[in-house]
């Protein structure tokens, strides 16, 4: 009985086996947080390449700014990927040099020039490969880009 007590209380002096222990609680852990790392990269890259795209796309709407298949196209070209949630407005407002609203092809009331601005916002919905708490699935991207055409 006296050897049967010993064993018993030297068990848990035993190192055996306390790696794989470890190495079992702490896998899952670190796998997801490596998927998670992926993800969000992923995200970022998204962002990034929609926001480049949405500046390809401003320079041919400064030349064709009624051409919004051709400015969709340059953006769906530029993203690469994921283009089915992929969506482009364009618009074309003016202002007087002292920043009033005016419709273009009007004049400014005291007699200043017409400035007419191109804008584009670009908006695409990016699927994380997890779906995460508390972080909307999918995540919205967009961008926007203004440019002074004359």
């Amino acid at each position: 009985m006296t050897r049967l007590f010993k064993r018993w209380l030297a068990a848990p002096r035993s190192r055996r086996g306390n790696a794989a222990i470890e190495f079992a609680i702490l896998m899952p852990l670190a796998a997801f947080m490596m998927v998670a790392l992926l993800d969000f990269g992923m995200a970022v890259n998204y962002g990034l390449s929609l926001r480049s795209a949405t500046r390809a796309a401003i320079g041919y709407a400064v030349k064709n700014p009624a051409d919004t298949t051709g400015i969709r196209q340059i953006v769906a070209d530029a993203v690469g990927t994921q283009t089915d949630s992929l969506t482009v407005t364009t618009k074309q407002f003016c202002e007087c040099v002292n920043g009033a609203a005016i419709a273009c092809g009007g004049s400014c009331a005291d007699g200043s020039a017409t400035i007419v601005f191109v804008q584009i916002d670009t908006s695409q919905a990016y699927a994380p490969i997890i779906p995460y708490p508390g972080i909307p699935n999918p995540i919205p991207l967009s961008s926007k880009a203004v440019f002074r055409s004359q």
